[in-house]
């Protein structure tokens, strides 16, 4: 049967209204928010759902007060506040309210709402939305904690920090900013100082702090003068870097201030001691060169005469007696002639002075020609000196005369110290590319501290052995300095009443080299006993 034309009509019309309404219920679906109703007496007559779970599924004649109660919402007069449009008939929009779950938790809700009247424009019902707003308040918190803590850094910082846009005004500074200008607030620095220009005592800097800041990303560390309120200058180190917006287009600069001031007066200070420190050690050495100078020369004659009276040249001295004095003065002569050859060898060193010329060389070779040297002494004081596992050919560049002067010091040392009837070996081997000497000895010993002094020049360890011994405490001051210009180094091994073992290091000379004088820098030296055999305590 055909449908009526009346019934067509009804048809079309209420597929519109079908329509919107299954729209509308997928909006609510998808929304953040939910809907709500309620009488006048805040009752709800209609929920959506989709609202915590805490406001039940079905809250429809439940009154908002006592359910709100119910989950502990803050504030706790939200029903009055809600009642108070109510009865002026005002809409509201946002309030928020909270709570907190059994987990700790915390849920924030933002309500809005508006009145709603019948035919008869008497206001029957509230209604309105509802959206879950706590994922916001956790970001906004997040932000104006990170927000409190930039504003705590940016105000407390010592140094000064600024931003300035793209033409230079400033658009924040801090107060340690203004405080280095000397300002007391924030507010004067910027009416005298309204500009980063302004600050420059040459204006030209801030230009070049600006493309040296973009062609590199950032600048750091550019030193420049600024101006005082006053109008005194002060030398500041400054750190720069644009800022970029999302787009890539540079919105301004932000930068770092540092007062360099005294830090600069500090270093010119240090500098000037050191310079000052330098010198004196330079006229010290100076002063030794020449005097030691003057004084070989008259050695040299005292004991040139004494070796002609000896060999009784002119005729015999007619007295026994004659010919002790002169070998008195002979080894008299050459004692003082060692001393002041080596004070001569150390102002060299220390004046940057002396010249070490390489040559092919063989340090057995140099060894055995040591001990020859060495042999003397080792019988006088009931010591025997030797070689040990020392291969038979051990060739080094460098220059043989100052590692000739090496080993006789460390051996002429390791004798001195060592009771009779100790031994002292020396030994070789090649390491690393590198030539390494030791000399053992079954000596006193030293403690660490002791070790430390015995490196000082003119300066010996106090036992009993030291003062029996000969010597001026320059043998490791200069034996060092001379392996330090082979570009080796100097170790020393040491116990007190078991020895000592002193291991210097040589590197091949390349060229002939002059000696650059510098600090004294302190030598390795550990505890640990040189295996049965160790090391010698220094003069």
């Amino acid at each position: 049967m055909k449908p009526s034309k009346k019934g067509a009509i009804n048809q079309r019309l209420a597929q519109p209204a079908t329509l919107m309404e299954e729209r509308f219920r997928d909006f609510l679906e998808t929304s953040a928010d939910w809907l709500w109703e309620t009488d006048l007496e805040q009752r709800y007559t209609f929920y959506s759902g989709g609202g915590p779970m805490e406001l039940g599924q079905r809250p429809e004649g439940r009154l908002r007060r006592d359910l709100l109660q119910e989950i502990g919402v803050e504030p706790k007069d939200l029903p009055e506040t809600i009642a108070s449009y109510m009865v002026e008939e005002r809409p509201f929009r946002d309030l928020e309210y909270h709570f907190d779950r059994p987990d700790g938790s915390r849920v924030w809700v933002r309500l809005s709402g508006k009145p709603v009247y019948d035919r008869e424009g008497r206001l029957v019902a509230y209604r309105g939305s509802a959206r879950n707003v706590t994922d916001a308040r956790i970001a906004e918190h997040q932000l104006a904690e990170r927000h409190a803590r930039y504003q705590s850094i940016f105000a407390n910082a010592v140094e000064g920090i600024y931003r300035t846009a793209m033409d230079g005004r400033y658009l924040e500074v801090n107060p340690a900013l203004a405080r280095m200008h000397g300002f007391d607030s924030v507010e004067e620095f910027l009416q005298t100082f309204p500009y980063s220009i302004d600050m420059y005592a040459d204006p030209r800097d801030r230009g070049r702090v600006v493309r040296l800041a973009m062609r590199r990303g950032a600048l750091r560390g550019f030193e420049a003068y600024a101006l005082r309120r006053d109008g005194s200058r002060f030398l500041m180190s400054e750190t720069c870097w644009p800022v970029y917006s999302p787009n890539g287009r540079i919105l301004g600069f932000e930068g770092l201030v540092e007062d360099i001031t005294d830090r600069k007066r500090a270093e010119q200070a240090l500098e000037q001691a050191r310079n000052e420190a330098l010198e004196a050690s330079r006229a010290k050495s100076d002063f030794l060169a020449h005097i030691s100078h003057e004084l070989r020369t008259p050695l040299n004659a005292v004991i040139g005469y004494s070796d002609a009276m000896l060999a009784q040249l002119f005729g015999p001295l007619g007295n026994d007696r004659y010919e002790e004095y002169c070998q008195h003065i002979r080894d008299s002569g050459l004692h003082l002639l060692s001393i002041i050859t080596n004070i001569l060898d150390l102002s060299k060193v220390e004046a940057g002075q002396l010249v070490l010329r390489p040559e092919d060389c063989d340090l057995v070779e140099a060894a055995q020609s040591a001990l020859r040297l060495v042999e003397h002494l080792a019988h006088e004081r009931g010591v025997r000196a030797s070689l040990r596992d020392m291969p038979e050919f051990l060739p080094f560049i460098g220059d043989p005369l100052a590692v000739r002067q090496i080993l006789v010091n460390l051996l002429s040392n390791a004798i001195r110290f060592t009771p009779p009837p100790g031994r002292v070996w020396l030994t070789g081997r090649q390491r690393d590319g590198q030539c390494q000497i030791s000399v053992i000895d079954e000596g006193i010993g030293m403690t660490q501290d002791e070790i430390s002094q015995a490196l000082l020049p003119f300066r010996q360890v106090d036992n009993p052995m030291t003062r029996s011994a000969a010597g001026t405490g320059l043998g490791l001051s200069l034996v060092k300095g001379l392996a330090e210009a082979h570009g080796g180094s100097l170790e020393i091994q040491s116990r007190p009443g078991q020895g000592t073992r002193v291991t210097i290091t040589l590197g091949a000379l390349e060229s002939i080299k002059t000696i650059a004088s510098s600090p004294a820098r302190p030598p390795a030296a550990t505890d640990t006993p040189a295996e049965s055999d160790n090391e010698q305590s220094s003069a």
